[in-house]
């Protein structure tokens, strides 16, 4: 039966509206430098952030590569370059999945989660976001990494890092809301998804522990597939094949970062200017591109873009007062009657 509570439905409506003029507080233009453009619209989120996790990891196994290479030339280990890299560093970290979990041998010290067995296909999903996190932290926590990593490689490592968190943040949020895992009434051995985190300390607490404990609370109410909903753990063959998938439940905020993270992906920013909405203006330069030789008319075309930007933004705060209006109407109408 719908939820037809008048007072709860008005409360989410301005939750949502509060986050949308929330979005308008700042614009944000960036001049990317890229050498072919498809010019694709953002896909369906599942596909979009299975295309996020793809070009990470072609990103880190590249700059894995080069950390190998270099290895070898100043370590004198041997260079090998597996078949699977992402494989590779998965196994190194100590993500491990059921089966290789029970037949190597590895210092429990050393071991990280168990995840699932197509992982590597599954690039959109919790699991791959984690170990694409880990690896690239690997990457950024390397003294010699300035040795073989060129200057667009070492920029792009925080952002990979900083946005899987943001993904990971995503999908435990998503758990966090879900009706099935927080069911009050629910009868499995230590209760929803709620109750146990309630039991537990902060200590035993790790980014991970949500999604964890969801996964576990599906398994033991027989619906191992509905976790899989909830953390995109499908390949894409599931997604274009399968039948039932349901659309994930983002609220509009996951929306905006998720279209924000496809669009730039790794690609270079040369330039970007942050306008606040109290008038503070930053501008980031990358020095690396403010040769006017080698790039000419950069500057005229980020001014283009900003100025283009300012003035949609200005028709945006106006449509968001005249919403706000229309709703402090709508409240009033409603407390009058």
């Amino acid at each position: 039966m719908a939820d037809t509570d008048p007072g709860k439905a008005l409360s989410q409506a301005s939750n949502q509206f509060t986050n949308i003029v929330q979005d308008l507080f700042k614009i944000e233009v960036n001049i990317i430098l890229r050498d072919n453009i498809t010019a694709q619209k953002m896909p369906n989120p599942r596909h979009a952030l299975l295309d996020i996790g793809k070009e990470y990891c072609k990103a880190l196994e590249e700059m894995e590569i080069w950390r190998r290479h270099h290895r070898s030339r100043t370590r004198r280990e041997t260079f090998l370059v597996e078949k699977d890299v992402f494989a590779n560093m998965r196994q190194r970290m100590g993500y491990l999945t059921e089966e290789e979990a029970a037949t190597q041998t590895i210092d429990a010290s050393q071991q990280g989660r168990i995840v699932s067995p197509n992982v590597a296909d599954e690039l959109g999903g919790f699991d791959a976001f984690d170990v694409i996190r880990n690896w690239a932290d690997s990457l950024l926590d390397d003294l010699e990494k300035e040795s073989y990593l060129s200057p667009a490689q070492l920029a792009v490592l925080p952002r990979i890092k900083d946005n899987s968190d943001l993904i990971k943040g995503m999908y435990s949020a998503i758990c966090l809301r879900d009706p099935v895992l927080n069911d009050p009434q629910q009868q499995t051995s230590s209760g929803n998804l709620a109750m146990r985190l309630a039991e537990m300390s902060e200590d035993d607490m790790t980014p991970n522990t949500v999604v964890e404990e969801s996964k576990r609370i599906c398994k033991a109410l027989g619906k191992p597939e509905h976790a899989y909903d909830l953390t995109n753990e499908y390949t894409r063959s599931d997604l274009v094949n399968r039948a039932g998938i349901k659309p994930l439940p983002l609220r509009d905020s996951d929306l905006v970062m998720i279209r924000k993270v496809w669009e730039l992906g790794t690609e270079v920013i040369a330039m970007q200017t942050i306008v606040q909405v109290d008038g503070d203006v930053i501008t980031r330069l990358n020095p690396d591109y403010m040769n006017e030789e080698a790039y000419p008319r950069l500057h005229e075309y980020h001014n283009k873009g900003v100025n283009i930007a300012l003035e949609h933004w200005s028709n945006l705060v106006n449509v968001a007062k005249e919403l706000i209006i229309a709703a402090a109407k709508g409240i009033s109408n409603r407390v009058r009657a």
